[in-house]
């Protein structure tokens, strides 16, 4: 019997769907803003013709609803997955996702950010790699776009 399709449960095009479930918050942020950068740039690429044919994208949508539904392990409220319907991204979500952008595009420096990627992809501990204080008190200070 065929996996039923459901966004934010159905892994898409991901292949390690239990390193996903277990990966720290830090490559669970790369993981859905590489995946957001691909998915736009395709997008973008395919409506000004710089892509002749028309190229499906739902592995990359439903991988990427995947990895956002996966933030609910840090605190994320997400509404539960329904079959048929997208993940709606929450304030909460958008909370958590600003929290870590601001970190990796602001304020580490190239030679920490180095650092980071080494230890990360050497698979050694990076926990200090976060941004300090907590994004769910923040969270009271964004509004929601």
């Amino acid at each position: 019997m065929e996996e039923k399709k459901i966004f934010g449960v159905y892994p898409g095009s991901l292949k390690d769907v239990e390193y996903i479930k277990n990966c720290s918050e830090q490559t669970l942020y790369f993981l859905i803003n590489t995946l957001g950068g691909f998915i736009w740039r395709m997008n973008h690429d395919m409506a000004d013709g710089r892509i002749k044919e028309n190229v499906d994208l739902s592995g990359e949508q439903y991988a990427i609803e995947f990895c956002v539904y996966q933030t609910t392990r840090f605190g994320v409220e997400i509404l539960e997955a329904k079959e048929d319907e997208h993940i709606k991204n929450s304030h909460s979500y958008w909370a958590w996702f600003r929290w870590w952008d601001s970190y990796f595009q602001n304020e580490l420096s190239s030679r920490e950010f180095e650092e980071y990627n080494k230890l990360s992809n050497q698979k050694l501990n990076i926990s200090k790699y976060r941004p300090k204080g907590d994004w769910k008190i923040k969270d009271e200070k964004i509004v929601e776009v």
